[in-house]
């Protein structure tokens, strides 16, 4: 269990949170940039993948991303990641408060790392983390 930024190796993460939400975003934002994360923020998928392309000089490690977004959301943004070559690989968490087993199903098939259900509590989120960086 993760309890402070020295346990996550010896560099710092950059993490990108997709979320429609501002409460949400800057609660996560806030307790991820406490754990010595740098976090960048994007309110949908199109969104998200222009903050990945611009990202060249401190590249994304991650991406958290909610399923259900306006615009286009968690899993037209997978989709996109995963037939982008440079980010084919990059872990992708999504949260979702939808408990839909087929959203969740497709989630994974189209290439989600991980799957939360929304609530998350911040240490579950924080383990997936470490697990995947």
């Amino acid at each position: 269990m993760a309890t402070s930024d020295t346990e996550f190796k010896d560099r710092v993460y950059n993490i990108l949170l997709v979320d429609d939400d501002a409460s949400v975003r800057e609660i996560i934002e806030m307790r991820l940039t406490s754990m010595g994360f740098n976090v960048l923020t994007a309110v949908n998928g199109m969104h998200a993948m222009q903050r990945l392309k611009g990202s060249t000089e401190a590249p994304i490690d991650l991406v958290i991303t909610d399923l259900s977004m306006p615009g286009q959301g968690g899993l037209d943004l997978i989709t996109n990641i995963r037939s982008t070559p440079e980010f084919k690989h990059l872990p992708v968490i999504t949260l979702t408060g939808n408990i839909d087993v087929e959203l969740l199903k497709s989630a994974k098939l189209k290439g989600a790392t991980d799957v939360l259900l929304k609530p998350v509590s911040f240490q579950a989120l924080l383990d997936r983390i470490q697990a995947h960086i």
